[in-house]
């Protein structure tokens, strides 16, 4: 058995245990059970298998196939959150600025244009994204512009 993935299965199980069982609403008791059944399962999964989950291989003798699909996987994952990644941030930079102009319009009185210029160029750019994404209004892809 390898105790570096038995031991933070069987934490992440005692977790999820420790979140359902002191819950004060129905979202933590929830996300509690889930993790402790899957950590649990997970646990008892290496545990059945009874082989070693992560030991050293030897490169040189050619016990390391190279694994094709994950690495795809991987590509393909990473671009995914890359670009969720990018538009939460682009998102959030947007909501700071708008505080920014806020405290800018309380003491200046006028709302600085760069900070204008940005925000509704997000919010321009967010809105020909959904067009094109969810209302299918256009076949079009938006630009990466903000104006």
């Amino acid at each position: 058995m390898n105790l570096l993935t038995l031991v933070p299965l069987g934490l992440g199980a005692l977790l999820g245990a420790f979140l359902a069982i002191n819950a004060v609403d129905t979202g933590i008791l929830a996300h509690g059970l889930l993790i402790g059944l899957f950590c649990a399962v997970g646990f008892i999964w290496v545990i059945k298998r009874g082989t070693d989950t992560g030991g050293t291989v030897d490169p040189a003798a050619g016990d390391m196939p190279y694994n094709d699909a994950l690495v795809r996987a991987g590509v393909i994952a990473s671009t995914f959150w890359g670009v969720v990644g990018f538009l939460v941030g682009l998102v959030i930079a947007a909501l700071i600025c708008s505080l920014i102009a806020w405290v800018a319009i309380l003491f200046t009185g006028r709302h600085p244009r760069g900070l204008f210029d940005f925000v509704v160029g997000v919010s321009r750019w967010m809105l020909r994204v959904h067009a094109y994404a969810l209302l299918l209004i256009t076949d079009q892809y938006p630009s990466f512009s903000l104006e």
